[in-house]
């Protein structure tokens, strides 16, 4: 069976989300790693790797927002068309 568009959204917008969270979860251990690091060059490093990583999550759960919003839109005018044929 073909999945359909609305299926194959939502989906997209859960393995998004999904992703971006972990990526959250990885920053968070990173930066409790680096508690009474000293600061050197190593330190410098996961710093700029943290930065990275929380670009990647808040893209992935912007995008999941995007997509969700949209979901909720189209959503909307299906119950809007059946709510008009009363």
């Amino acid at each position: 069976m073909i999945e359909s568009e609305f299926s194959h959204q939502a989906k997209q917008a859960v393995a998004f989300s999904k992703e971006g969270l972990n990526h959250l979860v990885e920053v968070h251990e990173l930066q409790l790693a680096l508690l009474g690091q000293k600061k050197d060059e190593e330190y410098a490093k996961i710093v700029k790797e943290i930065v990275e990583r929380e670009k990647l999550a808040v893209g992935l759960i912007q995008q999941a927002t995007l997509i969700q919003r949209d979901l909720m839109k189209k959503q909307h005018e299906a119950i809007q068309k059946l709510i008009d044929t009363i």
